[in-house]
């Protein structure tokens, strides 16, 4: 993530010139490819399995796309929900990754921790975006019949 945030400012600075519109795109681009090879590599570690590896992946490009619509429905660019974002998820990812070395035989029902607690992440973070996806329904049909309200 860094080496796209860096190579897009370095390149601005460079050329004397911003380009944000390119720049935010091939940033999110740039991460949603290394998030990718995050989980594909958890995946085929012997740290998760690939299933919840890409449920968490899953999870991930939901939240992803549904702050992008957002972004263009609201002219602001969130980084996070429920308190929760991408470098939240890095620092879990990470303190993650550290217990399983520390800890490789915590096990329970024959199934790592680490494990368990990635099942019980994706669990909760899908219903939060079940929730939050309720809410913007909701906030949105409110705006659509003010506008039909508005236009008769």
């Amino acid at each position: 993530h860094w080496i796209s945030d860096a190579t897009d400012g370095s390149l601005a600075i460079y050329r004397k010139k911003p380009w944000p519109i390119f720049g935010l795109y091939f940033v999110h681009r740039f991460d949603a490819i290394s998030v990718l090879a995050i989980f594909l590599g958890l995946g085929l570690s012997p740290i998760l399995s690939m299933e919840v590896a890409i449920a968490l992946l899953i999870i991930f490009y939901l939240w992803n796309l549904h702050a992008a619509f957002l972004s263009l429905h609201e002219g602001v660019m969130r980084i996070s929900f429920h308190g929760f974002g991408s470098t939240e998820g890095r620092i879990l990812v990470i303190i993650m990754q550290t217990y399983w070395l520390i800890f490789p035989a915590s096990k329970y029902l024959n199934i790592h921790i680490v494990q368990w607690f990635s099942w019980g992440f994706v669990v909760i973070a899908s219903i939060l975006f079940i929730i939050q996806v309720a809410k913007t329904i909701g906030g949105l049909k409110t705006i659509d019949e003010n506008a039909w309200t508005k236009n008769k």
